[in-house]
């Protein structure tokens, strides 16, 4: 039962992780890519995307099924699975680069790119928008921070366990009082993000399409198929 749980966590913390992703590879994609976005927003195109979310985070969540073999007292419950050091230092490596470096890149690559459009329309309600996406940037970012920090100091003192055994030592006995802390920063980003992309909109009772933040990003993607068939009507003229 303890292996599940945990496979339970990670799963959904990974799938949360990469939807946030998603959701901004989106926004980016309405913007720079306006005609094939429209395809990738049919049901069944996204729900063949979800499923892979879904699937992907599932096999990264897999390490706490497949390599836990201890024995834990009777109610309760640990994420100290590793059989080894270096199941341990995998996991880690993995978990910090699939579960932060990279989308925290694109997070922050594509809502850079939105925001620097946005700043192109001279409109009091866009800009009310640009600082919900750097809210939701620094949100994520501010979060997930500290637990991946720590991941870190875990790495470094792992890959330090046999040139330097005492300071590797240290290092994992100074991140124990942390430990707690760092998980819970990490899962508030969950509570921080509903409110974000749902509640900072005026009128959420309308649904998506309703909100100013849908229709700023429904006037970038005109914006940008307008540019785009003015610059083929100049192209076929020259030729």
């Amino acid at each position: 039962m303890c292996r599940f749980l945990m496979y339970l966590v990670y799963l959904t913390v990974y799938t949360s992780i990469f939807s946030i992703t998603l959701m901004s590879l989106h926004r980016f994609a309405v913007v720079v890519l306006p005609l094939a976005s429209q395809r990738w927003r049919k049901p069944r195109e996204v729900h063949v995307i979800m499923l892979a979310v879904w699937l992907l985070g599932g096999l990264l969540s897999c390490p706490c099924l497949i390599f836990s073999s201890k024995e834990m007292p009777r109610g309760k419950c640990s994420d100290e699975f590793y059989d080894s050091e270096n199941q341990r230092l995998a996991v880690n490596i993995v978990e910090t680069l699939f579960g932060f470096v990279i989308p925290f890149g694109v997070l922050a690559v594509c809502y850079t790119y939105v925001a620097r459009k946005i700043r192109t329309l001279k409109n009091h309600k866009e800009m009310k928008t640009g600082k919900l996406i750097a809210a939701v940037v620094g949100a994520f970012f501010v979060c997930w921070l500290p637990y991946h920090i720590l991941n870190l100091i875990i790495i470094s003192a792992l890959l330090l366990r046999h040139a330097k055994p005492q300071v590797s030592q240290n290092l994992l006995e100074s991140i124990k009082i942390l430990t707690n802390v760092h998980g819970a920063v990490a899962f508030f980003s969950s509570c921080i993000n509903p409110i974000l992309y749902a509640f900072a909109a005026r009128s959420f009772r309308g649904g998506l399409r309703e909100t100013n933040f849908a229709k700023l990003f429904e006037k970038l993607r005109n914006d940008t198929e307008e540019k785009l068939t003015k610059d083929r009507t100049v192209s076929m003229q020259t030729l």
